[in-house]
């Protein structure tokens, strides 16, 4: 047997082993969540860097989202799917806002073990005071 040829018989099982072994990106699935959880999560406000956001009364931190590809016959990653992810996990945290939201889109990658992927970040924070005011 030549060399290439038992080089190729070596990786191409990893390579499609490696895409058996699941997605490793830490998505939330928004549309098994309880419609009230989608709906409350619809609230969170999202500002991208083109855009102005009123003063944050705190910043809560910095999240990240992931909208995932792991299957080359799943549908495509898309911004859309990153970003109600992104108010899910903004809202989890107690913030009504996303400030600074920012997309990165990636052809296949090893991790997070996507074909494709859009990776969306932002910084979570509270605009309303307790009584739900803004200041």
């Amino acid at each position: 047997m030549r060399k290439e040829t038992a080089v190729k018989l070596t990786i191409v099982p990893i390579l499609l082993g490696a895409c058996g072994a699941g997605n490793w990106a830490d998505q939330v699935q928004v549309s098994k969540l309880p419609l009230d959880e989608q709906k409350a999560a619809l609230s969170v406000r999202v500002f991208d860097q083109t855009m102005q956001p009123p003063t944050a009364k705190e910043i809560v931190g910095e999240i990240q989202a992931v909208s995932c590809q792991n299957k080359p016959w799943q549908p495509p990653s898309t911004k859309g799917d990153a970003l109600s992810q992104l108010r899910v996990k903004a809202w989890r945290l107690g913030a009504d806002a996303v400030t600074g939201v920012t997309y990165t889109e990636r052809d296949t990658t090893y991790k997070p073990n996507c074909w494709n992927s859009v990776i969306v970040s932002g910084t979570a924070v509270k605009l309303r005071n307790q009584d739900g005011h803004e200041h």
